[in-house]
Formats: structure tokens, C-alpha cells, sequence
């Protein structure tokens, strides 16, 4: 199978509007109480903060590993910026593939297999179609991948 007939668009990152908008709200509120307070003394105490933030950073680090707390940046940078994918492109790669199938065979999409990789569950799904695993083996896995 030629590598040029299917396609596969990559995901897309995005910026989250949404997740952004919510902090910045969120620390609007705080500064807006702070303001209507009178005093910024009252909501600003340098011991409460060391206590909050020390300790929350204390109990983390008893109860995490490093490479767990870092992992939690990556998770955080992900809330903001997502991966969208367009579901026309998705659809229209199945039914290329579906074609080439049907066109050349199971054994066919083995030269697609690599170029799935960035969508692990597709991935998954067709390596084990070409590999021989029964229809509703397949189905049943990715059922519970779902």
C-alpha cells in the first residue's frame, strides 16, 4: 500500500479559553474582596501564606514522588492548552482505510499501522485486526479502552 493514500491528519493543539478566563475570575474575586475589605493586611498575611503554601508543598512531597509532582505540571499545562481533533478528518481517514481494506485486504493496513501511532486508539484497534485477533475480541477491547 502506498503511504500517500490514507492520509492521517494530526491533532491539533488549542488554547482553552475557558480554563484560562476561570483563574484570571477567580483571582479578580480575590482582589475585588481585598479591595471592598479595606484592609489588604487582613487578607495578605505572610505567615498564612507560608503555612498554606509551605505546608501544602510538605504534605506533596511526603506523599509524592518528584517525577509524580513534576507530571502534575504537564497535567496542568494540558487543562489550558488541549488537543482537538476535527471529527470530518477523523471520519474521512476511517473510511480511507476502511477502503483500503476492502480494496487490498486486512493484511493491506499493515503499512498504516505506523502512521497511526499519534492515535493510539486507532492504533491499537487495527494492529490487532491485522494481527488476526477475533472481530468482537477487538470490539470488546476497545469497548473498555472507551
Amino acid at each position: 500500500m502506498a503511504d500517500d493514500q490514507v492520509q492521517i491528519t494530526p491533532a491539533t493543539k488549542t488554547f482553552d479559553l475557558a480554563t484560562v478566563l476561570g483563574l484570571l475570575g477567580a483571582f479578580a474575586l480575590i482582589g475585588t474582596a481585598i479591595y471592598l475589605g479595606g484592609s489588604p493586611g487582613s487578607f495578605v498575611n505572610l505567615q498564612s501564606i507560608l503555612i498554606v503554601f509551605g505546608g501544602t508543598f510538605a504534605v506533596t512531597t511526603v506523599c509524592f514522588s518528584f517525577a509524580e509532582m513534576f507530571r502534575t505540571i504537564s497535567a496542568s499545562l494540558k487543562s489550558i492548552i488541549r488537543t482537538v481533533r476535527k471529527p470530518k478528518d477523523a471520519a474521512l481517514q476511517m473510511l480511507q482505510i476502511s477502503y483500503e481494506a476492502r480494496r487490498n485486504g486486512i493484511l493491506a493496513l499493515q503499512g498504516v499501522t505506523e502512521s497511526l501511532e499519534p492515535e493510539p486508539f486507532l492504533h491499537k484497534g487495527i494492529t490487532m485486526i491485522v494481527d488476526g485477533s477475533p472481530v468482537n475480541e477487538v470490539s470488546g477491547i476497545l469497548q473498555r479502552d472507551l
